[in-house]
């Protein structure tokens, strides 16, 4: 345990130069050079009889007015003792190095050798440092599991710990929950949809983010505003990717749900259960195809039944936002699937519940690791006899090409969009068209092409649950599309579904 170093990857406001300067001392102190502190002891086993306090203070009664007072005095005596305050620092420390504001505003960071000089006597911290430490920890409230809950998580002292990846023995019996579908990105125009109207209505994300750095001499106390909230936002997405606790949940634009469940899966003890609510993403998702994977392939999952929101479920939700049942145990042999659920009822369907292994996750989703959907038992069977028959394409691991294929990702626009120079009758007449000796090409988004997509059509005015001939009345566009379908199918005799 120490320092990483990506907890210097700049973020909003950070000095680059002074990131790479301090990553680079970061590893030298980390690899020995320099290095005046050698960690003798871990934190959690210099916080003194805290498990024993915490254990006390749940057995002490608590059916009567003065014995809650008298717990509540246990519990204040217990917060404010060395052990657990020397043993909250010395984790702040840890997390506040990810979100430290790498400027000169400060002498300098939280290194690795300051981080185990805290670790040995945390009074020897300068006072500006352990005065910002202390707001970091207001500010992005770092929660510790180890200290909230000393009687539950239980680190080993001399033996292997049970759980490999956090370092702790023990856990909870049970974790359920419905933890929030949201990604760490700051949205500008939702930021701003109350401060300045014209950067939020503002379609275009090149003007979009000129008229935010506009602010700086128009406005500049929103524009210091929007820097804040805009560091903090990525302090926490950054905290999250880089402190190393989240390996197979934090990867790319990820959602709180995944790193939810990944946590779940830490907080339960060696028999526990999990059960949470989540996006079918989980399942699905493409960048949750690792923590899928590895749970099915620890023996992990235990259930998953999906839903689609079309009756409701969740009233403030879009009815076509699907979620998940997702449940957890250890030692499970398969797991029971259940999809495009409506309701209760539909999800107690028989007919529509069916079993997988691992082995069959392997086999029907090879590359991925993702689950394979089937909407009921027969499609699964006709889906395993095919793929035991027909190897896949082209698989990644191990790696087996031998149609020599290629997969392609389109392109974005918005990756490109501070690329993209908008017409301007001053500009000279050759950007028309493709010139060896002009910068600029014509741009064509497939929006732009319309005319030529025999199937376009549009549902303004149309409500979610309007019937078809309401459709057809209120959309010409949709109508004239019908009638070609209809033509269609009276000339060749084909029936459309």
């Amino acid at each position: 345990m120490g320092i990483p170093d990506e907890a210097f990857t700049p973020i909003e406001g950070d000095d680059k130069e002074i990131c790479r300067r301090f990553k680079r001392v970061n590893r030298e102190e980390r690899e020995g050079q320099g290095r005046l502190f050698v960690a003798t002891t871990e934190p959690w086993e210099r916080l003194g009889d805290l498990a024993a306090s915490m254990t006390r203070l749940d057995m002490a009664p608590d059916d009567s007015i003065e014995g809650i007072r008298e717990k509540e005095r246990m519990y204040e005596a217990m917060v404010r003792s060395g052990s657990y305050l020397d043993g909250r620092f010395w984790a702040d420390s840890w997390c506040a190095a990810f979100v430290w504001k790498k400027t000169g505003d400060f002498t300098y960071p939280i290194t690795e050798e300051v981080f185990r000089r805290i670790e040995h006597n945390p009074h020897a911290c300068d006072e500006w440092m352990r005065e910002e430490i202390a707001r970091l920890s207001q500010q992005y409230q770092f929660f510790h599991w180890h200290l909230a809950f000393p009687d539950v998580f239980r680190i080993p002292i001399g033996t292997a710990a049970e759980n490999e990846q956090t370092g702790w023995n023990g856990g909870f019996d049970v974790v359920l929950g419905n933890p929030p579908w949201e990604r760490l990105q700051f949205e500008e125009r939702a930021y701003f949809a109350s401060l300045a109207s014209e950067i939020s209505l503002e379609g275009n994300q090149h003007r979009r983010r000129q008229l935010i750095r506009d602010l700086a001499s128009s406005n500049p106390v929103l524009f210091h505003m929007w820097k804040d909230a805009s560091r903090e936002k990525a302090a926490e997405t950054e905290l999250i990717r880089n402190s190393q606790r989240f390996p197979l949940s934090a990867v790319d634009k990820f959602n709180t749900y995944a790193v939810f469940t990944e946590l779940g899966l830490q907080l339960n003890h060696a028999g526990g259960s999990c059960g949470l609510i989540v996006k079918a993403g989980l399942i699905t998702d493409k960048i949750c195809a690792e923590l899928f994977s590895a749970s099915s392939r620890a023996r992990r999952l235990k259930s998953v039944y999906e839903f689609e929101n079309r009756k409701k479920l969740f009233a403030e939700v879009d009815t076509r936002e699907r979620f998940a049942l997702v449940s957890f145990a250890h030692n499970v042999r398969d797991a029971e699937f259940s999809f495009d659920n409506l309701d209760a009822e539909s999800a107690r369907d028989e007919g529509r519940i069916f079993r997988m292994s691992y082995e069959d996750i392997v086999l029907l989703s090879p590359n991925t690791g993702n689950c394979p959907k089937f909407p009921s038992p027969v499609e699964l069977e006709i889906a395993r006899s095919c793929y035991h028959r027909f190897p896949p394409m082209i698989t990644k691991l191990p790696l087996s090409n031998p149609w020599n294929l290629s997969i392609d990702r389109y392109i974005n626009v918005s990756d490109f969009s501070d690329e993209i120079v908008f017409w301007d009758d001053s500009m000279d007449s050759r950007a028309t068209g493709f010139n060896a000796a002009w910068d600029y090409a014509p741009l064509f988004e497939g929006k732009l092409l319309h005319q030529y997509d025999h199937r376009f059509a549009t549902y303004v005015g149309v409500t979610e649950n309007s019937p078809t001939e309401e459709i057809l009345n209120k959309n010409p566009t949709v109508q004239a599309a019908w009638t070609t379908i209809q033509i269609g199918k009276s000339q060749s005799g084909t029936s459309f579904r």
